[in-house]
């Protein structure tokens, strides 16, 4: 036997008599307290409410004000007798179902009857002729407002005629107490909806058929009854959810497939993701199985979730791995690790530790999520790390090569303007995939293009003046993003041949390298205006794009070393030197990386074998004592450091290598007969110092150097010396030439100065000139030829 009702009826479904007109209103009864499996649902049966007009937006948000206006059937008449009598009959007929209603609450046409036929001044029921009937209604409901709800009585001009008003009942609502308690799951909602379903459209068919007979002077007026309910809203909402679950699941793994494209720039690697996405959503449903839980609204949500929290461990791996600089699947695999996988594990375990107090909410839906998530996080890590990385390392690209979308990182979030332009896109794309915003979209069409199109060109023009900005650089590079490359001397150019002074080799390793063989990375024209005319970028932007590029190229290259070696991964150079004779043991150890004569032949001594890398990597140094025996001590750091400057000053040593001489001022130059002091390699040895400046300048290191001026303006400006630059060459062989230079013309043969020149040989160099004058001064110097 089912509970009473929570609440008393202001009018008894069956009055024996009529209350008083003048009895003292009931004090309203307390709200009744919603108890699981206590409590019964509540329908209404509506006549004369065809459907309820709304925007599509105002039906998405349940918080709206406009809660849309009701379409009135224009052909409901409530006084026909057809009507009277078929609302009274469906009353009756629900009582006569148990298995659908426990109890009509609010008949209003029944109340009607009792208490007009009490009254003998309306007749009998049904009451005739319209103006009875609704002389009727409008008392009842003066005399029972609480009805005045279940009945739509309203006011309207007659038609021809602004100053007579007539009523008319717009709609009338039947309330009944249905057997289906509250919070019962949807799948039993669902049945008992087709059930009644099934009963109103059996009733609408008989009403059809007896419409002439029933009706009497209504003639053939057909009053069909519809039902609604938040209890049927709440079905359908969630019946929506749990069908749509597909559909999300499916907008929700292109748009983290797409996620992992985009930054990663490479498909193999976003479809071995979606690999693991799947098994971890299919593992996820099976733990609802095993569970016993139904795929309800709550289920249908959180696994929509669960494919955005699925890839996002999966997308650092993936991004860690395509920007790995091991050639290797394995190495690549490791290194990705090795870089993302402490944080994202601690990402994971502090999720994991915020969700657990949701497990002991007595609020159904949050209790699930409290289940659903940790279940979530567990997987998605278990996952990421020994089905995804596996696989990358089995099937996933190797080499240098990131796939043909390589580029596509730096052609989307290069710029503010143009990661504004990604997210508008990937917006407008969004409203027209979801089928919500999609209603809203063609509901206001030429809005929505309008507003499109403005942004997108006003966008794009932004993004105009940031290239434009960039090519003159006016701005600074973005040193976070992947930027397209182009070759830029990478690997040395010292094999081209000694120039003047023999400085062509040094600059040629200097510019080559700093990158090892890498190539610098720029833009188009950006690129070809800093090639051909760097005099027209301004040297302080020159000065910060080249800082943005070295520190960009450094935070790729970053994490290296400690860690690593625990998944036996080496660094990527090992060194041993011995102490008086770093340069010559760091030239053979290292010299593979950075010279192309030693790389080739490396290749032919070690065929099939991974090159060693460019010198952007760790280095590793063991110093060796005179004695043989290695020095205690672990390299951090501090080693690499030591050995660069132990390095750098016996390499330019103008006793030592005979790579270098020294002006009057103790400053250094090319060794113009670096060939006899140096041996024929000399200009090997020049472009492996110059590659080591070039590892300074990337690490960042501070080393003493002083190089002579006019040296200095050859390697920037590329321009033959001048008058000028001889002053750091020797102050007073220019103090001496100046002198003459301001000496009267007409004094000039006074001073008696006689010169006197040899040039053995074009080739071999060699040649001298001389001169003395009255003041005792002397001034020599030599010049060379091609090779001198």
């Amino acid at each position: 036997r089912p509970p009473p009702s929570p609440r008393r009826p202001t009018l008894p479904d069956f009055p024996r008599a009529p209350p008083r007109a003048d009895a003292p209103p009931e004090p309203p009864a307390p709200p009744a307290e919603r108890t699981n499996g206590t409590n019964f649902e509540l329908i209404q049966l509506i006549w004369g409410i065809e459907t309820l007009q709304r925007s599509a937006a105002d039906s998405i948000d349940p918080f709206s004000a406009r809660q849309g206006e009701p379409v009135m059937d224009a052909d409901f008449d409530a006084s026909a007798p057809a009507t009277q009598l078929a609302v009274v009959d469906l009353c009756e007929r629900l009582r006569k179902q148990p298995e659908l209603a426990l109890a009509v609450e609010s008949c209003v046409m029944e109340a009607l009857k009792v208490w007009g036929e009490a009254r003998s001044i309306y007749g009998t029921f049904p009451f005739t002729p319209e103006t009875m009937f609704l002389q009727a209604v409008s008392d009842f409901v003066t005399i029972f407002p609480a009805f005045k709800d279940n009945i739509g009585l309203t006011q309207q001009a007659s038609f021809g005629s602004s100053d007579e008003i007539k009523l008319r009942v717009a709609y009338l609502r039947v309330r009944v107490k249905t057997v289906v308690r509250w919070a019962t799951p949807t799948l039993e909602v669902k049945k008992s909806y087709d059930k009644w379903g099934a009963f109103l459209q059996e009733f609408n068919a008989e009403v059809d058929a007896n419409a002439t007979r029933i009706g009497g002077g209504g003639g053939g007026l057909r009053p069909h009854v519809r039902m609604t309910g938040d209890l049927w809203v709440r079905m359908a909402t969630e019946i929506a959810a749990v069908e749509g679950t597909q559909l999300a699941i499916l907008i929700a793994t292109s748009f983290a497939v797409g996620s992992i494209v985009v930054f990663t720039g490479n498909v193999v690697v976003a479809l071995l993701a979606l690999v693991s996405l799947i098994a971890i959503v299919v593992t996820v449903l099976a733990f609802f199985t095993l569970a016993g839980w139904t795929l309800g609204i709550v289920e249908a949500v959180s696994i929509t979730i669960l494919v955005g929290l699925s890839c996002d461990f999966s997308l650092h791996i993936a991004e860690a791995y395509s920007h790995s600089t091991f050639h290797g699947r394995g190495n690549r695999g490791k290194d990705a690790v090795t870089r993302v996988g402490s944080p994202i594990i601690a990402a994971g375990a502090t999720t994991f530790l915020a969700v657990l107090p949701m497990l002991g909410c007595t609020i159904q839906v949050l209790a699930k999520f409290g289940a659903i998530i940790p279940c979530c996080i567990v997987l998605s890590l278990f996952y990421s790390l020994h089905l995804f990385t596996p696989l990358l390392m089995t099937f996933g690209p190797s080499g240098n090569l990131r796939g043909f979308l390589r580029g596509l990182p730096s052609i989307i979030f290069r710029t503010q303007g143009r990661r504004v332009m990604f997210m508008m896109f990937s917006g407008s794309l969004l409203c027209l995939v979801i089928p919500a915003t999609y209603a809203i979209v063609l509901e206001s069409l030429p809005a929505f293009v309008t507003s499109v199109v403005v942004l997108f060109v006003l966008n794009a023009a932004w993004i105009r003046v940031e290239m434009f900005r960039e090519e003159t650089g006016t701005v600074e590079s973005d040193p976070t993003v992947q930027e397209s490359r182009f070759q830029s001397g990478g690997g040395g150019g010292g094999d081209a041949g000694g120039g003047e002074y023999g400085i062509t080799g040094m600059s040629g390793g200097m510019g080559g390298g700093g990158g090892g063989g890498g190539g610098k990375r720029m833009r188009g024209r950006a690129a070809e205006l800093l090639r051909r005319g760097p005099s027209l970028v301004p040297f302080g932007a020159r000065v910060r794009w080249f800082k943005a590029e070295v520190s960009r190229d450094r935070n790729e290259n970053a994490g290296r070393g400690g860690v690593m070696e625990q998944f036996g991964l080496t660094p990527e150079h090992h060194i041993k030197v011995t102490r008086g004779r770093v340069f010559a043991d760091a030239m053979e150890a290292l010299g593979p990386a950075v010279l192309k004569s030693d790389m080739a032949a490396w290749q032919q001594a070690h065929p099939g074998q991974q090159p060693p890398g460019s010198l952007k990597g760790l280095v590793r140094v063991q110093f060796v004592n005179e004695h043989g025996v290695e020095e205690a001590g672990v390299d951090g750091g501090g080693l690499f450091k030591d050995f660069l400057n132990d390095l750098i000053e016996e390499g330019f040593d103008p006793v030592k290598t005979g790579l270098f001489v020294e002006t009057p001022d103790r400053t250094l130059y090319p060794n113009p007969a670096s060939f006899h002091r140096a041996g024929p390699d000399h200009l090997r040895k020049l472009e492996f110092l110059g590659a080591i400046l070039g590892k300074a300048v990337y690490e960042g290191i501070l080393v003493d150097l002083p190089l002579a001026g006019f040296f200095l303006a050859k390697l920037r400006d590329g321009r033959p010396p001048e008058l000028n630059d001889l002053a750091t060459l020797d102050p007073e062989l220019y103090r001496h030439l100046l002198s003459l230079k301001k000496y009267p013309a007409d004094q000039v043969e006074d001073l008696f100065l006689f010169f006197t020149a040899a040039d053995q040989s074009r080739n071999n160099g060699g040649g001298g000139s001389s001169g003395s004058g009255r003041d005792g001064g002397s001034g020599g110097g030599s010049g060379s030829g091609r090779d001198g």
